[in-house]
């Protein structure tokens, strides 16, 4: 028999990814006016930048979050951790 004691889940990453609605791609990379130049349909090489309370008064990325043809999307990456207990 196997019992479950506690489950927490504890959010190791939440950062803010940018897709492209014009060729359904992640944006990879930026020219120096913010204007994407490079997509990826992997995740893991998708532009990112950390989601604070910074984000929406970035100046940085201000061109990528007013473009009609992207969409910043949250990604958030969570680890769980279950303990259980059971009969030997």
């Amino acid at each position: 028999m196997k019992d479950e004691v506690s489950k927490t889940e504890v959010i190791s990453n939440n950062e803010i990814i940018f897709l492209s609605t014009i060729n359904n791609m992640y944006i990879k990379s930026v020219d120096e006016d913010n204007i994407p130049i490079e997509y990826t349909k992997d995740i893991k090489y998708a532009l990112s930048m950390p989601n604070t309370i910074n984000f929406k008064n970035s100046t940085k990325y201000l061109t990528l979050i007013t473009n009609k043809s992207v969409i910043p999307i949250n990604k958030v990456t969570a680890k769980t951790t279950t303990i259980t207990t059971e009969e030997l």
